[in-house]
């Protein structure tokens, strides 16, 4: 029987990363975990000098929107797919993990070299830099909340249905390379639109099937889906008034 994979998650400590460390950890696959703890000043800030000040007021207020008015979407949909025991351990998981505010610090690296991993699983950390993801002997793999190729960059899957594109909602496990979710896709995890569903339900759904998704190829080839060589955008953060114009469109 072929050895396990010898895994090192990178993520942030809330409730789907949570929910993907124990996956990992009952399947036999996790070896140590980084939890990355960002501050959004520095994404406010890139946003300032790529978008302009009023795009990064705009993000602002749907990220104080969302905290102060989703937060009990997010818990029920988190309880109602992933599991009502998630929620407390978000805060304190059981597992341990290394906190560090960014996973391409000096001390996330040591940490990793430290555990000498197959992989590196990354989802909703900030991107890897090649001396980071070149710590694993086989490279990194990302867990993507949207489809890709065609829907690369940030909160793909409200972009998706404020478009109302529903043939494109779902998760994606690909190889990290130096770009913004331009490495070579290994699965997809398409789901269906349902009755009742919003922007945080489909966004739950997808990344649940992502998880089992990547759960099934951690002990494959890694053997890349041909993929498109059309250019699709990278889209950004969502802002207030993106949300507010589209909230009734599916």
């Amino acid at each position: 029987m072929a050895e396990k994979v010898r895994a090192v998650l990178l993520t942030k400590r809330f409730a789907l990363g949570i929910y993907l460390q124990r996956r990992l950890a009952a399947s036999g696959y996790l070896a140590g975990t980084v939890f990355e703890h960002r501050s959004r000043l520095p994404l406010l800030k890139r946003i300032a000098k790529r978008q302009g000040v009023r795009r990064t007021v705009d993000v602002l207020a749907y990220q104080i929107y969302d905290r102060f008015f989703r937060a009990g979407e997010f818990d029920s949909a988190v309880g109602g797919i992933l599991g009502n025991d998630i929620l407390p351990a978000a805060e304190a998981s059981e597992l341990e993990g290394l906190s560090v505010p960014s996973v391409n610090d000096d001390a996330a690296c040591r940490f990793i070299a430290g555990l000498s991993p197959d992989l590196l699983i990354v989802h909703a950390t900030d991107l890897l830099k090649p001396e980071t993801y070149g710590l694993a002997t086989r490279g990194a793999l990302n867990l993507h909340c949207g489809v890709l190729p065609e829907y690369r960059g940030h909160d793909t899957i409200f972009w998706a249905l404020a478009k109302r594109d529903r043939d494109h909602l779902g998760a994606t496990v690909h190889l990290i390379d130096q770009g913004a979710d331009t490495g070579a896709v290994l699965a997809r995890a398409p789901i269906r639109f349902e009755d009742g569903d919003n922007d945080i339900t489909v966004w739950i759904r997808s990344f649940k099937a992502g998880v089992d998704v990547l759960l099934r190829i951690l002990d494959s080839e890694f053997n890349p889906i041909q993929g498109s060589s059309t250019r699709y955008p990278h889209y950004p953060h969502r802002g207030l008034s993106d949300y507010l114009h589209a909230r009734h469109r599916w």
